[in-house]
């Protein structure tokens, strides 16, 4: 999963900048991102939050969950859903049904890509 336009553009100088602190020189920079895109998906959704959490985009991902019975609960999940959301938007997914954490992980990326690009 990569991001787009203007979000891949300043989302990898802030890794560069700020999480590694080598030398900018290009071969080690190009090492530097092609090691993290080479990270599972699930490591490199928490740099990605990082990263729009400091621009102002905050995502989150969420397991549905409902408890059935007042008197003794039952836990029940029914997929995952996620939200995206900053100063004056907020956009929550409407599609969660038998979505796995990983799917929403995903879409909750690009939704945050496609804001950032917007804007």
């Amino acid at each position: 999963m990569k991001l787009t336009k203007k979000s891949k553009e300043a989302f990898e100088k802030w890794y560069i900048d700020n999480k590694l602190h080598y030398d900018k020189l290009t071969v080690i920079y190009e090492v530097r991102i092609n090691q993290f895109y080479k990270l599972h998906l699930s490591m490199q959704f928490g740099i990605y939050v990082d990263f729009f959490e400091s621009v102002g985009i905050y995502v989150s991902v969420m397991p549905n969950c409902f408890h059935l019975d007042n008197d003794v609960p039952k836990f029940t999940m029914f997929g995952y859903n996620y939200w995206v959301e900053g100063d004056g938007f907020f956009y929550e997914s409407d599609d969660s049904h038998d979505r796995t954490r990983e799917e929403a992980r995903k879409k909750a990326i690009e939704k945050a890509n496609e804001i950032y690009n917007e804007l």
